[in-house]
C-alpha cells in the first residue's frame, strides 16, 4: 500500500521551506548564472518551478539545475509565459546535505529574452 498515494510508494518527508534562487534584470544564456546554493541538510523535493516578471518572446526560457555538477531537473517557460509547469519532487532525488545546486540559463527569447527570473525549490 502507498503511503502517499503515489506510484512512488513510500512516505515523502518533506521537511517544509523553499530555497529560491534569483537573477536580476534581462536574462541571457549563461553557466552559473546565479550564485551557488548550499544545501545544509537533505531534503526531498516538494517541487519546482520558475516564474519571469516579463516574458520572453518568439522562443521560451530554458533552465537547468544542476546538484553536484550533474543535471537534477530542467524546467521551460513558453514564450509569452511567466511560470514553467512545476517539476514534481517525487520524481526527482533528494537535494543531499553539502551538495551545491547550481542554475544554467540554456536558452531565452529571441526578440525579448525576458527578465527577473526566480526559481523555487519548495521543500
Amino acid at each position: 500500500m502507498s503511503v502517499t498515494g503515489t506510484v512512488h510508494d513510500g512516505l515523502r518527508t518533506l521537511s517544509g521551506g523553499q530555497y529560491s534562487i534569483e537573477v536580476e534584470g534581462c536574462l541571457a544564456v549563461e553557466n552559473g548564472a546565479a550564485p551557488d546554493l548550499l544545501i545544509e541538510a537533505s531534503h526531498t523535493v516538494g517541487d519546482i518551478y520558475a516564474v519571469v516578471r516579463q516574458a520572453a518572446s518568439k522562443s521560451p526560457i530554458e533552465i537547468r539545475l544542476n546538484q553536484n555538477g550533474s543535471v537534477y531537473c530542467t524546467l521551460t517557460i513558453p514564450a509569452g509565459g511567466t511560470i514553467s509547469n512545476p517539476q514534481d519532487g517525487t520524481l526527482l532525488p533528494p537535494l543531499i546535505s553539502g551538495a551545491r545546486v547550481t542554475m544554467d540559463i540554456t536558452a531565452v527569447g529571441q526578440t525579448n529574452p525576458g527578465s527577473d527570473l526566480t526559481v523555487s525549490i519548495r521543500l
